[in-house]
């Protein structure tokens, strides 16, 4: 009986968020310079995402880049950029053979061209593909999340979608939740229809 075999795949939750922190600081205990410890964690994320589909989780997401990222040293920055444009390039043969679905979360302005491109390959590449969901958080943040959340919010009651005087509480944390999914305003019946109850 292998390891697989004794996991309970009933019990394992749907959906797994890993916060990819600490690569830096783990080069420089062991006297690497910082990049080296952000390669080295590309073979944690595909040991990740080929556990997580094998053990057929529906959802993995990888905090991998945050607005906050932007205030490191330039040529981390860049390196780093380099490093997530050469991982889709490496990775993408893998996900479309093991039917894994590629998302975005976070606010794609400001990231360079180059990626630009590449995302919106493996974007349009998997889009079809059913398996697990492989969420990347490329230059996302609690404050610009909010942002984004509100002025959603505030489109659709330009649209008249909603009514100022029907919000709750609880929508605010909906839309925030539509924005982080990276979901585009076409997409958001789901909300529409709950934001009108």
């Amino acid at each position: 009986m292998s390891f697989l075999d004794k996991i309970d795949k009933a019990a394992l939750p749907q959906h797994v968020a890993i916060i990819m922190d600490g690569n830096g600081r783990w080069a420089t205990q062991r006297r690497m310079p910082r990049f080296q410890g952000h390669r080295y964690a590309v073979n944690s994320v595909r040991a990740c995402v080929e556990a997580a589909a094998e053990l057929e989780l529906p959802v993995l997401t990888l905090y991998a880049f945050s607005t906050e990222n932007w205030q490191r040293p330039k040529k981390e920055v860049s390196a780093l950029m380099n490093l997530f444009f050469e991982f889709l390039k490496k990775e993408l043969d893998t996900m479309l053979k093991n039917n894994v679905r590629f998302k975005l979360i976070g606010n794609r302005d400001g990231l360079p061209d180059f990626l630009q491109e590449r995302l919106n390959n493996a974007l349009d590449s998997t889009s079809e593909n059913t398996g697990l969901l492989l969420n990347l958080a490329l230059n996302y943040g609690g404050r610009d999340d909010i942002v984004r959340a509100v002025r959603m919010l505030a489109e659709l009651v330009k649209a008249g979608d909603l009514l100022p005087d029907n919000h709750c509480p609880s929508m605010l944390p909906l839309s925030w939740m539509a924005t982080v999914a990276g979901l585009h305003s076409a997409a958001c019946q789901d909300f529409r229809a709950i934001a009108t109850l």
